[in-house]
């Protein structure tokens, strides 16, 4: 270890004693591991990174912020607001008690974490079924379907496997999927459309290794990118599909506790919160009123 390191090390424990709470210094001590992982680097290099200079301190804060706000395929940002804030208080402090920035401070506090711009983007049922015709095999069809005709997480379609396709003595069918969250596997319904494609790949006899589509998120984000584009849907991405599945529902009348267990939330809030009225709905809706 280097003496800059050993000087960060000095620095880090001074400043994790420092803290008048023990609740403050064990939270801030769990940030800046976080804070490591984020870099792949140990607590102690991490915090030498970031110590560094003023504008390697800037440049980091901002960039960890903008990672921790991202939103992404799994119903929201990585992490709430709360966390950021208190990630970020932690390294702000730090930096505070390094004395490293003397003149200039940042504040980078999330106040609320911003919807992306896309992220209501929702298909119709028209569209869904061009979306599914267009594509080139069974297995992008089966892979879109269970995304945009039965509401599947990205992370359940890609960890699919063989064993978890349950087949009931009466011919009913069902997949047992691993859940954002939960650290069992759920058991979903399955019929419609959807099983018709998932069992149409099967029937191919093409399924080889782990899991049924052997395909990685960010394969499938891919695929379905390319799928938005055969149809002229720029920027589609898998949870557009999610949120497309309840959209449709909840428009056609089905019940929102039916809606709530296809979609696997435990808060009809969640539910409710894929609903996208655009302006022409809006306007179909003056229309008959």
């Amino acid at each position: 270890m280097t003496t800059t390191e050993l000087g960060t090390v000095s620095t880090l424990s001074a400043w994790l004693q420092s803290q008048k709470s023990e609740n403050t210094k064990k939270g801030y001590a769990g940030a800046i591991v976080a804070f490591g992982r984020w870099l792949r680097l140990d607590p102690e290099l991490a915090a030498a990174e970031l110590l560094r200079d003023e504008g390697s301190a800037h440049a980091m804060a901002h960039a960890y912020r903008a990672w921790m706000s991202e939103w992404t395929d799994d119903d929201g940002p990585r992490f709430s607001a709360r966390t950021c804030n208190v990630r970020l208080a932690a390294l702000r402090s730090l930096v505070k008690y390094s004395k490293l920035l003397r003149r200039t401070f940042w504040t980078l506090d999330v106040k609320d974490v911003a919807v992306p711009k896309g992220f209501r983007l929702r298909l119709d049922r028209e569209k869904l079924a061009q979306l599914i015709e267009t594509a080139p095999n069974a297995r992008e069809r089966a892979v879109l379907g269970l995304l945009g005709l039965r509401g599947c997480r990205i992370g359940s379609v890609a960890a699919l496997r063989l064993q978890d396709v349950l087949r009931a003595p009466d011919g009913n069918v069902s997949l047992r999927l691993r859940m954002k969250g939960q650290t069992s596997a759920t058991t979903v319904v399955m019929d419609g459309a959807s099983l018709r494609f998932l069992e149409q790949w099967l029937a191919e006899g093409y399924v080889q290794g782990d899991t049924v589509f052997g395909m990685s998120e960010d394969s499938i984000r891919d695929m379905v990118r390319a799928a938005g584009e055969r149809i002229g849907v720029q920027g589609l991405y898998p949870h557009a599909l999610r949120g497309s599945f309840a959209t449709n529902h909840l428009y056609a009348g089905t019940p929102l506790p039916v809606v709530m267990d296809l979609m696997n939330h435990s808060s009809p809030t969640t539910t409710l919160g894929y609903l996208n009225s655009d302006t022409d709905a809006q306007r179909a809706a003056l229309r008959g009123s």
